[in-house]
């Protein structure tokens, strides 16, 4: 049950307290943003649940959707237990979690999704216990997440004058959407030197065997730290990790890992951060000090909202990795240089650009290009898209087609996002 609900850290954010009929175990849902259309975020399983921490993520989640610009206000909810718990026990809390939350889901006030420590699995059985079963294909979020992490890495070492291919990588986790990252950033070329868990880290200067690491992860989990030898591999303290000599670090764990102290030992001159809210704001501005290009962690790891809302829109994991090597790409290109001219962070631009987005979708000024009219106007190819959209919206849109109706969601979406920072750069 929903036992107690308080004000967060700005008028619009909710925190609630949700008890659990389960001895030892508490559980939270924090609503950043209460949209007409609900708040997304996922339901994490950790160890010990912070209250700070799914603020900071539920703010993220904010950010992230609105850069994007889709309709939905941000929020995070978790369950304080051990992430191994399974069997019954596992069941028996998801489905009491599902329980708590359900008038919230079933009104479309809260829509969960997978979350650190969870997957589809834990969904299905959380939402049936919610009365609103899961169903039809879902999207793979962690490898949606991969593949925006990644593109922004491209992005974001090309602008620093880093070379991917044969650049040396700190990865900092192993889990669902690191495992894809490292097989990904691998994938260029470039040097995974250094990875974590929550056991320890590995550091290797000639490079760590991906396909090997994931291998003993499917084996011993995060243990695998524990497990991996190989010439001239050590074992280190996780903290350690953040102070590899390298040219791209990739914090992806927990909210606030980066703090001032750890700013500090930080060397790498691009930091790409997926985990949501990784880099303290102190932490940000030390290493901005320094000349470091840090990017924004709710614009690289926006890949699994997007592809949740490609998918609600009845498109797939093809139509994703169009949009993340084109539409997205772009976007992230056009904000980099855009910053670079400007001479503002990165992190700041892509701030200001999210925060003009939410507050013209709550004007209701900020969802689409216009009508039939507008579309007739801007020529043949836009009525061609808003035709396109409308028949795929029915269901009767030939497959050959259907890159059309995507790009007219690209235009409530991307494109909006485009417009905004191109109007920075003017």
């Amino acid at each position: 049950m929903i036992s107690n609900a308080t004000a967060g850290d700005n008028p619009a954010q909710l925190a609630i307290d949700i008890g659990l009929p389960c001895p030892g175990t508490r559980a939270a849902l924090v609503i950043d943003r209460v949209a007409p259309n609900g708040a997304f975020g996922g339901v994490r399983i950790v160890p010990d649940l912070r209250l700070d921490e799914l603020k900071a993520g539920a703010r993220a989640m904010s950010r992230k959707l609105a850069f994007i610009n889709v309709p939905l206000g941000g929020a995070k909810s978790a369950i304080e237990a051990a992430p191994e718990l399974a069997g019954p026990e596992r069941t028996r809390l998801l489905e009491a979690f599902g329980r708590a939350i359900g008038p919230l889901v079933r009104a479309s006030t809260y829509l969960p999704a997978c979350d650190m420590g969870t997957d589809e699995s834990d969904l299905k059985t959380l939402l049936a216990a919610a009365r609103l079963p899961l169903t039809g294909e879902q999207v793979d979020s962690s490898l949606a997440t991969a593949l925006t992490v990644v593109e922004c890495v491209r992005q974001a070492t090309q602008a620093a004058g880093v070379r991917l291919a044969g650049a040396r990588v700190a990865l900092e986790g192993l889990g669902k959407v690191g495992g894809h990252v490292a097989r990904l950033v691998a994938g260029e070329g470039a040097r995974l030197v250094a990875i974590s868990t929550a056991d320890g880290a590995l550091h290797s200067e000639a490079g760590l065997d991906v396909e090997r690491l994931l291998a003993l992860r499917q084996t011993h989990g995060s243990r695998l730290v524990l497990h991996y030898d190989g010439p001239g591999t050590r074992q280190m303290p996780h903290r350690e990790l953040f102070a590899t000599p390298c040219d791209v670090l990739l914090p992806g764990v927990r909210s606030g890992v980066v703090d001032a102290p750890t700013a500090a030992l930080v060397c790498a001159p691009v930091l790409v951060p997926f985990s949501n809210a990784g880099v303290q704001p102190e932490a940000e501005r030390l290493l901005l000090e320094r000349g470091a290009l840090v990017f924004p962690d709710f614009v690289a790891n926006c890949g699994g909202v997007l592809g949740v809302d490609l998918r609600s829109a009845g498109f797939g994991a093809r139509e994703l990795e169009t949009i993340v090597a084109t539409a997205f790409r772009d976007v992230v290109t056009l904000a980099l240089d855009t910053a670079r001219r400007r001479h503002i962070p990165i992190c700041e631009l892509c701030r200001a650009v999210a925060s003009a987005n939410a507050a013209a979708l709550e004007e209701g000024t900020g969802t689409g290009p216009g009508g039939l009219a507008v579309a007739m106007a801007a020529g043949p190819a836009a009525l061609g898209r808003r035709l396109a959209w409308r028949a795929h919206r029915r269901g009767r849109l030939p497959a050959a087609f259907r890159l059309h109706a995507l790009r007219r969601l690209m235009e409530w979406r991307l494109d909006v996002t485009r417009r905004r920072i191109e109007a920075w750069s003017s």
